[in-house]
């Protein structure tokens, strides 16, 4: 099966706040409960202990369906104790972007 590499335009990025095995998060997710499930696993919380504020997609492509970035902000809120803020550069986007499986690539 093909796969077909793009190129969003926007770079990932969201904040997040950690506070007495409470999360929050506000990042441009297209699946708030995936992003849930893997910032609870990744810093220990419950799921209901994690609370997702979906901001603007933009151009998504698919791509914003990967939790990556907000789970980075919340590992790092955790680790800190303070608000966190992760803007991914370009550089980043690419080098940590993930395929789909596709039908046709253009």
């Amino acid at each position: 099966m093909r796969r077909c590499w793009r190129m969003p335009r926007w770079s990932r990025g969201g904040a997040c706040g950690y506070r007495d095995g409470k999360v929050e998060v506000w990042a441009p997710t297209q699946s708030p409960q995936g992003a849930r499930d893997a910032i609870a696993e990744a810093v220990g919380a419950k799921k209901e202990d994690v609370t997702v504020h979906v901001t603007l997609l933009g151009g998504a492509f698919g791509r914003k369906s990967f939790p990556d970035f907000a789970v980075e902000a919340a590992v790092l809120a955790k680790k800190t104790g303070k608000p966190v803020k992760v803007v991914w550069t370009r550089e980043d986007d690419i080098r940590f972007d993930s395929y789909h499986s596709v039908r046709r690539c253009i």
